[in-house]
């Protein structure tokens, strides 16, 4: 497992926190970091199996606040994100998707595209968050036909609004 607990990531030309499984496949446990005004995404992850990424304090990064590529099995649960160039929460937009993803208890606010913004080919829940004042779609999910996508008790205000 990679554990990054309780860290303060800040002001770095490029992504505050950038794990990718080449060789590994890494299972990630991103909890109570403080990412802010990095020169890209504060978190990017591509090819990562299970973990978590909780109660984090993610906030004025030139990227999105958590960028996902080619991940599965991963809780998004209880962070706080504000203030990014690109949207909150993206999964293979530009890359490829992924699935079995839990996202719930989030704020995301004020970002610069949709709020949350997933392509996936597997199952996502999205539940419990709230999802407010984004400059475009609060919530966009595009999934392929048989998978299963299911939205519960998330909070949208104020989409477009940036």
């Amino acid at each position: 497992a990679i554990v990054l607990e309780d860290n303060t990531i800040r002001s770095n030309a490029g992504p505050g926190v950038a794990i990718e499984g080449a060789l590994v496949v890494p299972v990630p446990r991103l909890r109570r970091n403080t990412i802010v005004q990095n020169g890209s995404h504060a978190m990017a992850l591509s090819g990562s199996r299970g973990g978590i990424i909780e109660a984090n304090q993610l906030r004025d990064n030139d990227g999105s606040a958590v960028r996902l590529n080619d991940t599965r099995q991963l809780t998004i649960l209880g962070n706080q994100i504000a203030d990014h160039d690109e949207g909150g929460i993206v999964l293979g937009v530009d890359g490829v998707g992924g699935g079995d993803l839990l996202v719930t208890g989030n704020l995301v606010e004020r970002g610069g595209r949709s709020s949350v913004e997933l392509s996936v080919d597997g199952p996502v829940t999205l539940a419990d968050n709230d999802v407010r004042d984004g400059s475009a779609t609060g919530i966009s999910v595009v999934a392929t036909a048989d998978t299963a996508v299911q939205l519960d008790r998330n909070r949208i205000s104020r989409a477009g609004a940036g």
